[in-house]
């Protein structure tokens, strides 16, 4: 009996998580009777093209990478920056902004549609890069002496990160600025409070101010306190401050609008 190799293992459990889909997709009647047909036409494509490289190409390719890469542009097709697969890193990512904590500058950063420069969507409050002075919008060009063009968010996001007390330096490209700016950061330990909230007297009148700063796994029960504690206070009215929120927990923003609304589909 042949035992197959790790590369073997990995090709086989691919193509059985793609028939399992499948199988899911065709028995919860996702797949229309027209549409199921071009699909596995398509996949038979996709795999014939494997294959051929397999036996093929000059070098032994990467079969991993190049399943992933066949991932990336298929949902890349979709003209959609906000849906890509997430590999382990990225998660991990992703679950360490969302839950508060982590040694790095402090803003987020995205690739907007039909653009491919990393740009940040806001710096965070109270953070290195919020003292020195980035702003919404701002192009990081290279990470200390390595260029950007085309760094994917997760590797930037690494290159970023680091040890409480060290330094990065980002280079820096500003709509209103003829040359790069130099920012050379020192990394903390960022800790996102999600959610501000203090009453504030204004002509005689009192209003309850709270600013959601992202929206996180805790960002939900935090406004649930702040709204409690001002049951007691007799007010005129409740500014939400969403300024400079990058976003972050679908479901999260989900259950906070249902706070507010009293009626409609959220």
């Amino acid at each position: 009996m042949k035992i197959m190799n790790k590369r073997e293992r990995q090709i086989w459990i691919i193509a059985l998580s793609i028939i399992i889909i499948l199988w899911v997709l065709t028995e919860t009647n996702l797949l229309r009777p027209g549409k199921a047909n071009n699909i596995f036409k398509n996949i038979k494509v996709f795999n014939d093209v494997l294959s051929l490289v397999e036996v093929s190409y000059v070098d032994r390719p990467d079969v991993e990478k190049m399943i992933y890469g066949a991932i990336d542009g298929m949902l890349a097709s979709l003209d959609d920056p906000y849906t890509r697969f997430m590999r382990e890193e990225g998660y991990n990512n992703l679950k360490t902004e969302t839950t508060g904590k982590f040694g790095g500058v402090g803003f987020v950063i995205t690739k907007r549609e039909g653009e491919n420069v990393l740009t940040i969507v806001a710096p965070i409050d109270g953070t290195p890069a919020s003292r020195a002075g980035l702003q919404p919008n701002d192009k990081i060009v290279k990470i200390n002496d390595e260029s950007t063009e085309g760094m994917d968010i997760n590797e930037a996001v690494s290159k970023i990160k680091g040890k409480r007390g060290t330094y990065v330096t980002l280079w820096i490209k500003r709509d209103s600025q003829q040359e790069l700016l130099k920012k050379r950061i020192r990394r903390e330990i960022i800790e996102i409070e999600s959610v501000f909230s203090k009453v504030y007297d204004y002509k005689n009148k009192q209003f309850g101010y709270i600013k959601i700063n992202k929206f996180g796994e805790e960002t939900y029960n935090h406004i649930q306190k702040s709204l409690k504690q001002f049951d007691n206070k007799k007010l005129d009215g409740l500014v939400l401050d969403l300024r400079n929120n990058p976003g972050g927990l679908l479901y999260s923003a989900f259950r906070i609008a249902d706070l507010f609304l009293d009626k409609g589909m959220v």
